[in-house]
């Protein structure tokens, strides 16, 4: 496997809010999402980055909403999950769960 082929933290998390949220994915639900799950506050701004570096790894793509139909509503840029994003996951969470095998966090780490 090589470098670069799982995902970080914030990565996973970004990815899996932007699932959840389904066709109401955009920024500001991304940010809601992981607040709301996990109690991280995260900046907008740090949402955008990782939602561009992803789409730019082929593991989100984007696309233009309609107005909101509110007086001087904005389109919104809306995120979805590709296949590759899917992938890159799985591969993550496999790779965790192979690491976490037989781990036994309340033994002492000096008698192995």
């Amino acid at each position: 496997m090589g470098k670069g082929r799982f995902l970080g933290e914030f990565e996973q998390v970004v990815l899996l809010a932007v699932h959840r949220l389904g066709d109401d994915a955009y920024g500001v639900t991304v940010r809601q999402e992981i607040t709301a799950r996990i109690g991280r506050q995260v900046s907008i701004g740090a949402v955008y980055a990782t939602v561009n570096r992803l789409s730019d790894k082929g593991y989100l793509e984007s696309y233009g909403t309609d107005p909101v139909p509110i007086r001087g509503g904005r389109a919104r840029r809306n995120f979805r999950l590709t296949a590759a994003g899917a992938a890159a996951l799985r591969a993550t969470r496999n790779m965790l769960g192979t690491m976490w095998e037989g781990v036994d966090l309340d033994r002492d780490p000096s008698a192995v």
